[in-house]
């Protein structure tokens, strides 16, 4: 199987048996920085409720996702943390990171 046919969920693949699905356990998990070994120890503990059971390699590839779209980062000792600068503001359900610009946006459309 390639990475394009395991991406996504499709007619033969579950959307628990995708990298987008594992993507979204592996951030919930990751609630303080860890090394990928710890994460593995975490994704595979029989406590944990998932429909499949994955790979090493789709957990590489769910955490490469993760990193892609910015949702986690490198962190000191080798370990990996949630991205810092993502967070939603107070005043609106925009991510902070893009806040300052739709902001502007908005008052820059509304002077003209």
């Amino acid at each position: 199987m390639t990475i394009q046919t395991a991406l996504l969920p499709h007619k033969h693949v579950r959307f628990s048996e995708s990298i987008i699905a594992l993507a979204g356990l592996v951030r919930k998990i990751l609630v303080e920085p860890r090394t990928i070994d710890e994460l593995w120890s975490d994704v595979t503990r029989s406590s944990t409720q998932w429909p499949s059971e994955p790979s090493f390699t789709h957990l590489v590839l769910a955490v490469d996702v993760l990193f892609a779209i910015g949702q986690i980062e490198a962190a000191p000792g080798g370990r990996i943390r949630r991205n810092s600068q993502l967070g939603m503001t107070e005043t609106e359900n925009v991510p902070r990171k893009f806040s300052r610009h739709f902001i502007q946006d908005v008052d820059d459309e509304r002077s003209r």
